[in-house]
């Protein structure tokens, strides 16, 4: 199938058996992928730990900068589009997948472990997402290393496994070594590697700190 762009970028071309959409735009700098696996394909089950920012600057108002790059309000919180974000998840995750969610503010929190997201695991993890409350400092660290720990002893050997940060990206309670250091070092003591992804929301984020841990997670 051939992926469609605008603004005299080039078009990418991928196997049939999947159904992919690309919508590039140059001049705004974005593009919006939508990929389609195969109808009834089979896949190996994921294990993922979502850990999820709930200091006190997630209840700040979520501004969007609209064409004009003009400020635009809907009074949500950053933390609800966080919330939205995992509800997301949530319902896309198969049967055979597994979820836990972690939060942090000045100190993690399990909210809680790795369960299987069939109906039952789907209902109960999204109600305890609405339990979710913007307070205190930002301890990255803690949470991080929490939904690490989360997945290197109750993550199986059949599963991929994940871990998903959702942050505003201003950290103010650091590890000692740095993040970075520290990332590594846990990766070496324990010999668990798994993908991590991160996810900013906001105009506010240390884009480089999020970048980086990503690049050294996976």
């Amino acid at each position: 199938m051939c992926a469609n762009s605008d603004a005299g970028c080039d078009t990418m071309n991928v196997d049939d058996t999947v159904d992919l959409n690309v919508e590039i735009n140059c001049a705004n700098n974005y593009a919006h992928i939508h990929i389609q696996p195969p109808i009834g394909a089979q896949r190996t089950p994921c294990d993922i730990c979502c850990v999820v920012d709930t200091s006190g600057s997630m209840a700040r108002e979520a501004e969007i900068k609209n064409e004009n790059n003009k400020v635009e309000r809907y009074g949500l919180s950053q933390l609800d589009l966080v919330k939205h974000a995992l509800k997301t998840i949530i319902h896309s995750l198969h049967k055979n997948d597994r979820l836990s969610v972690v939060s942090f503010g000045s100190n993690a929190a399990i909210l809680f472990q790795l369960i299987k997201m069939d109906d039952n695991g789907k209902s109960s993890a999204l109600a305890g997402i609405e339990r979710l409350h913007p307070n205190g400092s930002t301890n990255l660290w803690d949470g991080l290393q929490t939904g690490l720990n989360i997945l290197s002893t109750s993550s199986s050997d059949k599963s991929n496994s994940a871990l998903f940060l959702l942050t505003d990206g201003r950290p103010n309670v650091d590890p000692p070594r740095g993040y970075i250091p520290t990332l590594q070092r846990y990766k070496n003591k324990t010999g668990f590697t798994c993908s991590i992804n991160t996810f900013g929301f906001g105009y506010t984020l240390d884009s480089k700190l999020l970048e980086d841990i990503a690049v050294v997670g996976n």
